[in-house]
């Protein structure tokens, strides 16, 4: 729910201050005036101090009659004075009965791209108790989807939840607040022929007309419909994941093993009966299970057939390769632990990085959109304040450093400072990559020479043990 409770006009001269001030009710309010009085004009006000001329086409110029742009008379027999400033001010009420004052200059002022703003959440004695301004920009990319943007901010106050809409050219938007509020108003100056004026064609939006009707009256259909498009989604990510998962079955793991049989995307036949082969690494090639089997129990035929020798008579021999089989294992196990250890620092390093980036990069828009305000015209800082250093985000005077007489870094400084940091943590997060797989690899290579170093022990260990009269193996 969104009222309007206040809609102030003005337009100054060197000589003389004009301008209108309505206060509206709860409900159905009438204005009623002549032809020529400036109700049409109130209307465009609310339109353009709320950031919504392009609601009326792509033509971005004030809508809003040249008494409030150029020159304005006092009556039709008085001399036309030029404007030297004019403005437009609002105050909004929502569900929950809090207040938002904003403000738009039109000329001799701050930029029109700029909106300020007051917010009221509490009243005392009927008085409305304002925050901190805080001014807000229009117009530009981000201005319905940044925090600085008044769009987003107006969104929120009026407690919308813009869905997502898809755009001809594959891309996604908000619904932004353009395409809803034609539903709100009539424009007389444009005829009567139809209610609802055009929609604003100029977002590129799919279906706009529906997906507007679907927001407004809170249809089901346009629920559902994003609800099919999130499952779609889900779909989409899961057969993904699927393709990537049998990828790695069929290159095969550590193992030397892979599975075969797995088919491109999930089917329901395969749910129910899957055919499913597995493959060994043997000797250069990927060969069948069975095939496989057969070949190392010939090899092991073979072995049978060598000549024996008692292991009393190999004690000597075992002893050695078990010292060296022991050495060996030990190096080995060192050496997987270490890697073990660095893998682990470098996944924590390669975590925190990823997280300062994101710090960064939100940092970064947040001192942009300042510098926009700022251009603007604005003389409220919303996002940074240049006591806050950009890194650790701390008050500068609460250091443990030695008094100064320096100050803060400026605001372009600020936004060189964090792009050099983006620049030196994302050239720290590639080589961290670069060294978590080079370490993957190393790991698995060195956790196979290690399974092959243990198993050598133990059979080592088993050969000591056994009746001096047992036979072991050796190659002549």
């Amino acid at each position: 729910m969104l009222n309007i409770s206040k809609l102030n006009l003005r337009s100054i001269t060197a000589e003389t201050i004009f301008g209108v001030d309505l206060d509206f009710q709860s409900g159905l309010n009438i204005v009623q005036a002549d032809n020529t009085s400036g109700k049409s004009t109130c209307l465009q006000a609310i339109i353009y101090v709320l950031g919504l001329e392009r609601s009326l086409g792509t033509n971005l110029s004030v809508p809003l009659p040249f008494a409030m742009r150029e020159r304005i008379q006092e009556s039709e027999t008085s001399n036309y004075e030029e404007v030297l400033q004019s403005y437009v001010e609002i105050q909004l009420e929502n569900e929950d009965g809090h207040l938002l004052y904003a403000k738009r200059s039109i000329v001799g002022g701050s930029d029109p791209k700029l909106i300020s703003t007051k917010f009221s959440e509490k009243k005392l004695n009927d008085i409305p108790i304002w925050n901190t301004p805080k001014d807000f920009f229009i117009h530009d990319a981000g201005s319905a989807t940044r925090e600085s943007g008044f769009h987003y901010y107006l969104a929120e106050f009026i407690g919308w939840q813009l869905p997502t809409v898809p755009k001809f050219d594959g891309t996604e938007c908000p619904l932004y607040l353009e395409t809803l509020f034609p539903m709100f108003f009539v424009e007389q100056k444009r005829g009567w022929s139809t209610v609802q004026g055009p929609l604003p064609s100029q977002f590129r939006i799919q279906d706009i007309n529906r997906r507007v009707l679907e927001f407004v009256l809170n249809l089901d259909a346009g629920k559902i419909r994003r609800e099919r498009a999130e499952l779609n989604k889900r779909i989409s990510l899961l057969e993904a994941d699927w393709v990537e998962k049998r990828k790695s079955l069929e290159r095969g793991g550590v193992d030397l093993i892979r599975f075969v049989g797995v088919p491109k995307t999930p089917t329901a036949e395969f749910s129910h009966k899957a055919r499913i082969s597995l493959e060994v690494f043997l000797e250069g090639d990927w060969v069948q299970l069975e095939s496989a089997v057969h070949e190392l129990q010939r090899q092991v035929d073979e072995i049978n057939q060598m000549e024996l020798v008692s292991t009393e008579e190999a004690e000597a021999s075992i002893r050695e390769a078990l010292q060296t089989a022991q050495k060996r294992y030990e190096e080995l196990s060192s050496i997987l632990e270490v890697t073990k250890t660095e893998f682990r620092s470098t996944l924590e390093e390669n975590k925190s990085l990823k997280k300062r980036l994101s710090a960064l990069d939100i940092d970064l828009k947040r001192h942009q959109d300042t510098k926009k305000l700022f251009s603007l015209g604005s003389t409220v800082s919303n996002a940074v304040t240049f006591e806050n250093c950009p890194t650790c985000h701390q008050h500068l005077d609460q250091e443990l450093l030695p008094a100064s007489s320096s100050g803060a870094m400026a605001l372009d400084e600020n936004i060189a400072f964090i792009k050099s940091q983006q620049v030196m943590y994302r050239s720290a997060l590639s080589a961290t990559e670069d060294r978590l797989s080079d370490l993957l690899l190393r790991g698995r290579a060195i956790e196979q020479d290690y399974r092959d170093a243990q198993s050598e022990l133990r059979s080592l260990k088993r050969a000591l043990v056994r009746p001096s009269t047992s036979p072991h193996f050796s190659k002549h």
